[in-house]
């Protein structure tokens, strides 16, 4: 568990995303356990593994991550500025934690439950359907792959819609590669 060596720990279904920052630690989504697990190395070498966010449901914002309750976490990216943002998407939401402070805060979604009909909502008033699917930043904006669609928060902080399923992303994760080139895969 925290604290202790990486190898040790043990992780619910922590394969579906893994993130390394450039300071060379990693970030594991451990999903059905709804926690946000940091691995960096110590003074000895070795790979310590803690908790930056999550328990199972919902609390935290505004206060520290590790004591955040998060239910389902997908999607693990940075954004511009560094911080660890993931869809906390059984609470229908889109969170951040600052990785300076330790705090964590929701960037989008209300907490109900939603349809897909939100293109023009103000991120954080959106009803947040469930089916996100994975999400990445792109010169300042987020990118949200859900189950019917792809769509973007733009610099307004409003969601806008840019693609349904029918267009190719049923089922598949978003990524913004280094020159900056939407990928949109159809699993």
């Amino acid at each position: 568990g925290d604290g202790g060596p990486a190898k040790d720990a043990l992780f619910s279904d922590a394969l579906r995303t893994i993130k390394k920052d450039s300071e060379n630690n990693f970030y594991v989504l451990d999903g059905l356990n709804g926690r946000v697990r940091k691995i960096t190395k110590n003074i000895q070498g070795i790979d310590i593994i803690t908790t930056i966010a999550g328990s199972n449901t919902f609390s935290g914002d505004g206060g520290k991550g590790e004591y955040a309750k998060i239910f389902c976490p997908v999607g693990l990216n940075f954004d511009s500025q560094k911080n660890l943002v993931f869809a906390d998407a059984c609470n229908y939401r889109v969170r951040k934690v600052d990785t300076t402070t330790g705090i964590i805060t929701t960037i989008a979604g209300n907490g109900e439950p939603g349809n897909y009909d939100i293109n023009g909502f103000d991120a954080k008033e959106a009803a947040m359907p469930l089916g996100i699917r994975g999400m990445t930043y792109s010169q300042g904006e987020l990118f949200i792959g859900f189950n019917v669609g792809l769509f973007r928060i733009n610099s307004q902080n409003k969601f806008d819609f840019l693609i349904n399923s029918s267009a190719g992303n049923k089922d598949g994760p978003v990524a913004v590669d280094q020159a900056s080139i939407l990928d949109i895969w159809d699993m």
